[in-house]
């Protein structure tokens, strides 16, 4: 149904989009709060290990989700129930193989053959996930952690989509979760910061500098954009079910990138923003002098759910959010560098030059994609602005990984050189004496 059924709102629509000023100032946080504050580490009384057991996972088919489930097949004996969505039973297995071959080849045919990945053909936006009363029972019998790795990621569109997509989603699973007193791990982003750069920049600048930690929620953010305020909702309906009983910690995943190990991307690749944005420089060969003191964040994806996992295995009331990205940081200046030795040279020229030559490639088919990708993050200025102001931190989660044995990977030419392979090898990405007649 649509959201825009006169001729009056579908003009609204048209001339203001779906961009309603949201405002958190006079809502009750009391519940949210009480939980949040519980987020102090105490490194002489860190959780025990302990196995998961059988693990109900949606999302398993995203790039996020079939990380966390070999993750889980390497490292526990229990069986993965994996929630699928699609038009029959035989459907959703074969959805579930073709990715798994995607990204693992044959690794864990002999699993899926053994049954230790359960596919659920179901739907998370339907009631009782679209599951009979049977099958309800049975799966809620059978596991004893959930992990959500589902939802709707895209950025634009009517937010009673988005509502439905990862807010009433994940009440369902609150109520599972209730129903059968197992524990919730929920994927969350840092987009819910307001800080937005890894999905979809939306301009924000916020007049003072804000700093973003583990215990916050609201900090007078923008959450204007439809997928970080379905995010948002989303975490605060789990906290608020935390205050009532619910065992529940939250993951704000950050910029999510190739495998650590080959360089390996997620199968939609041409649907990261990031991504495309490094494509555009490259392609073009410039750098703004004023973007060098910058950093681009990559969080190899295994590692990532790597993370997750190591929190889920020690799982804990006492704490509740957890930032997800990797401290490991690469500046423009060492970007800059690396990429060059790669194949790729950067020149770093004037903000002036930089915003002529952007528009130049609007004036031609094959150069196109580069001033579509960076003109939404232009400035009144005429500059690409990606500094909202809002930092986010991640101590907290930091020392808590570095305390239970994990510590984010160094990223430098060994790991950027995989990377840059991979796009090679599929096409993506081409060096420029590869690609001069396009310029």
């Amino acid at each position: 149904m649509s959201t825009n059924p006169t001729v009056e709102t579908l003009g609204l629509y048209i001339t203001k989009g779906d961009k309603a000023k949201i405002s958190y100032e006079d809502v009750d946080f009391t519940k949210a709060n009480r939980i949040l504050a519980r987020n102090s580490l105490k490194t002489d009384t860190m959780p025990c290990a302990t196995e998961i057991g059988s693990l109900f996972l949606t999302g398993a088919t995203g790039f996020l989700g079939i990380h966390i489930l070999a993750d889980y097949l390497e490292h526990e004996s229990g069986t993965v129930y994996c929630l699928v969505r699609g038009e029959s039973q035989e459907a959703c297995e074969q959805r579930m193989w073709k990715l798994l071959a995607f990204y693992f080849g044959n690794r864990y045919q002999k699993m899926f053959a053994e049954h230790r990945i359960v596919v659920v053909q179901g739907d998370l936006q339907k009631p009782d996930m679209d599951l009979d009363g049977q099958k309800y029972q049975e799966l809620a019998g059978k596991v004893g952690m959930v992990i959500n790795a589902a939802a709707s990621v895209k950025h634009y569109g009517a937010y009673q989509y988005f509502h439905e997509a990862n807010v009433e989603s994940v009440k369902r699973l609150i109520a599972f979760c209730r129903e059968t007193d197992a524990k919730l791990i929920h994927i969350s982003t840092l987009s819910v910061s307001g800080n937005s750069f890894g999905d979809d920049f939306n301009g924000y600048v916020s007049e003072t500098e804000k700093h973003f930690y583990e215990n916050n929620l609201y900090i007078g953010q923008p959450l204007d954009n439809v997928y970080a305020r379905s995010k948002y909702e989303a975490e605060k309906a789990v906290l608020e079910a935390m205050a009532d009983g619910l065992h529940a910690n939250i993951m704000r995943m950050g910029n999510l990138t190739s495998r650590l190990c080959d360089g390996v991307f997620q199968i939609n690749h041409e649907s990261n923003a990031t991504l495309q944005r490094i494509k555009g420089v490259l392609d073009l060969g410039l750098l703004p002098d004023y973007l060098m003191d910058i950093y681009v964040e990559f969080t190899p994806i295994e590692e990532a759910a790597k993370a997750v996992m190591t929190i889920a295995r020690h799982f804990s009331d006492a704490h509740t959010i957890f930032h997800i990205n990797s401290t490991k940081v690469v500046y423009l200046e060492s970007l800059q560098k690396y990429f060059s030795e790669l194949g790729y040279p950067l020149k770093v020229v004037p903000g002036s030059e930089f915003t002529a030559a952007l528009r130049r490639t609007a004036e031609h088919d094959g150069t196109v994609y580069i001033f579509e990708t960076f003109i939404n993050d232009m400035d009144t200025n005429d500059h690409i602005n990606y500094d909202s102001n809002i930092r986010i931190e991640n101590t907290f989660t930091e020392q808590y990984l570095n305390a239970l044995g994990f510590k984010w990977p160094e990223i430098g030419m060994d790991y950027l050189q995989k990377y840059t392979t991979y796009f090679e090898q599929i096409g993506y990405f081409a060096k420029k004496e590869k690609r001069e007649k396009y310029f």
